[in-house]
């Protein structure tokens, strides 16, 4: 009867070492899957970012594709009025494409002022010479539309955004209306362009958001795969604990045995 108890004993205390080296191997590699994983769902994050800064490019881009198609609308540029509201929507998406661009390729300044120690953080595009490329193309087509921009009421500002002058405007279509006309017509078609070349299929702006979506896309699926392996880790884990515990919170019946042969 002894025996049998010590038998039974020795076979629970050879069990709970052999779960005892399960677990610490489960443990282990659970621990070796959940560092990839973390690195891997960093690396995620911060391609997604790039993504979304592309799209708001290529958005705001588009909008100055739309507006400059708009400067050249001959019923819209019949009245004083559809002049004005067309110039006005130009210079709102060209600035709107300015400063979105500006915010996220800026580089990060970390040198502390004398009166504050804050430094400026870089946008997500900030090392992206893609994304400097396709802004410094419309920039470029306002820069040699100057002449143009100025017959309208149109200056640039020292941050490269402009300003319309409404006053200005009314008082050159009044004097000359095919003069502003065709100044609002010679902008339009040069930004159109300018917009028309980074939205092309192979352009700079569309090749980085297919490219960084197929990025993403495989991230993804390796995060899920490192995933199920780590929750098959757990679940191995969980069930050798289950296995190897008793209903009140014991070790099994063989662990049980073992401890009554000393208390004979």
């Amino acid at each position: 009867m002894e025996l049998s108890a010590a038998s039974t004993a020795m076979r629970a205390l050879m069990l709970q070492s052999a779960t005892s080296a399960a677990t610490t191997t489960s443990d282990f590699v659970a621990s070796a899957l959940r560092r990839p994983l973390e690195a891997l769902s960093q690396q995620t994050e911060s391609t997604q970012v790039r993504l979304s800064a592309f799209g708001q490019i290529k958005s705001a881009v588009a909008d100055v594709q739309t507006a400059a198609k708009n400067l050249q609308d001959n019923k819209q540029l019949q009245t004083v009025d559809g002049a004005k509201k067309a110039a006005e929507a130009f210079v709102k998406a060209f600035n709107a494409e300015n400063r979105a661009a500006a915010s996220l390729t800026q580089r990060a300044d970390n040198r502390a002022s004398s009166s504050s120690a804050s430094s400026q953080t870089a946008g997500a595009l900030a090392d992206d010479s893609r994304a400097r490329l396709a802004v410094g193309d419309l920039q470029r087509g306002v820069s040699n539309s100057q002449s143009a921009l100025k017959q309208v009421g149109i200056s640039t500002q020292q941050d490269g955004t402009l300003v319309l002058d409404s006053k200005a405007l009314e008082a050159a279509f009044t004097q000359d209306p095919s003069a502003v006309t065709q100044s609002l017509k010679t902008t339009g078609s040069r930004l159109e362009a300018a917009a028309t070349r980074q939205l092309g299929a192979s352009a700079a702006i569309p090749s980085a958001i297919d490219k960084l979506g197929s990025q993403v896309a495989n991230l993804v699926e390796r995060q899920s795969n490192l995933q199920a392996l780590l929750n098959q880790s757990q679940q191995t884990q969980e069930q050798t604990q289950r296995f190897t515990m008793g209903p009140f919170g014991g070790t099994s019946s063989g662990v049980f045995s073992y401890r009554s042969i000393f208390s004979l």
